[in-house]
């Protein structure tokens, strides 16, 4: 059933390159305010780490705005952001199991998304 989905969201977004941000939105919005949150939180990192760590995520906040953007464009600050909030959900001993695989999970239909729509 994942296939089915990416194959139907990457048919969905367009010409080749190019991604329909309405396809992705749902997905990466939620994992943007969960970076966003364990960022903050994080004590251990630098204030210009955090500083990168948000711009990133805000670069791809402007960029959902567009109606398709360009892969290559969106690709790179929510490749960063997605791996940060993987390590973080899977530090998190206070998360319940099931919903960090749930958050796990809507990273790597993400990143199966991006490569469809790369290589189309």
């Amino acid at each position: 059933m994942r296939w089915i989905l990416i194959l139907i969201l990457a048919a969905m977004s367009g010409c080749a390159g190019l991604i329909s941000t309405a396809n992705i939105r749902d997905v990466t919005e939620p994992v943007l305010a969960r970076h966003d949150v364990y960022i903050e939180k994080d004590t251990s990192l630098l204030i210009t780490n955090k500083q990168i760590a948000l711009l990133q995520s805000q670069i791809v906040r402007e960029q959902l705005l567009k109606k398709e953007v360009p892969v290559g464009d969106i690709n790179p600050p929510l490749q960063a952001v997605m791996a940060r909030h993987d390590k973080y959900i899977a530090k998190d001993k206070e998360l319940p199991e099931p919903l960090s695989r749930v958050y796990l999970r809507s990273t790597t239909i993400l990143r199966d998304v991006l490569k469809e729509a790369k290589n189309e």
